[in-house]
This record gives structure tokens, C-alpha cells and sequence, in this order.
């Protein structure tokens, strides 16, 4: 049997993030992308199911009432998904994708 070509994964982003620069990231998204979803993550081994606002998003993040959330956007013609999780109190965790399933 021949061996089947791995397909190219996408490029994944990751990093940790202060209170200032996530301010400034939610500020990138409002008013630089076409923003597509906003999904909330309520607990660690849950995939983000509940929608809500940017802005509601924003706020129980920072204030950590939830676990995380994830923001799918278009920039430049790119469909990116950001999820943000929370982490030590003003840290949030970063993983960028490139979504190439939806478009990007």
C-alpha cells in the first residue's frame, strides 16, 4: 500500500497575553475585521457552544467568569479563529489558527 500525502496543516499561533495588549486585540477585531462569531468556553474540556457580543465576550473575560472564548474573524481575505483562555489573573493565553476550512 503507497503511503498517502500528509495534508498541510495550517500555521497555529500561540502566546500569553497582558490585560493592555488583550484590550488592544479586542479593540484590532472590532475595528479592523469582518468579525464572523464570538463563542464563549465555560469549562476546560467543553468546546465553546454559547454566543454572545464582543463586547460581552470582552468583559467576562476579563473578569474571568468564564473560561475562555473564541473569535473567528476575517482579515485581508483570511478567516482566522483566536481562542483566548484564561490563565493566571490579567494573563490570557493566545492560539491563533488561520482557518482554511471556512474560507481563509
Amino acid at each position: 500500500m503507497e503511503a498517502q500525502p500528509t495534508p498541510d496543516l495550517p500555521k497555529l499561533y500561540e502566546g500569553r497575553i497582558d490585560a493592555g495588549t488583550l484590550a488592544q486585540l479586542f479593540a484590532d477585531v472590532e475595528q479592523c475585521t469582518d468579525l464572523l462569531e464570538v463563542r464563549l468556553k465555560g469549562a476546560a474540556k467543553t468546546n465553546a457552544t454559547e454566543t454572545a457580543t464582543l463586547s460581552q465576550a470582552r468583559q467576562l473575560l476579563e473578569t474571568a467568569a468564564i473560561r475562555g472564548v473564541q473569535l473567528t474573524y476575517r482579515y485581508e481575505d483570511v478567516v482566522w479563529q483566536d481562542t483566548l483562555l484564561t490563565e493566571a489573573v490579567g494573563n490570557v493565553r493566545l492560539v491563533r489558527v488561520a482557518r482554511t476550512d471556512l474560507g481563509g
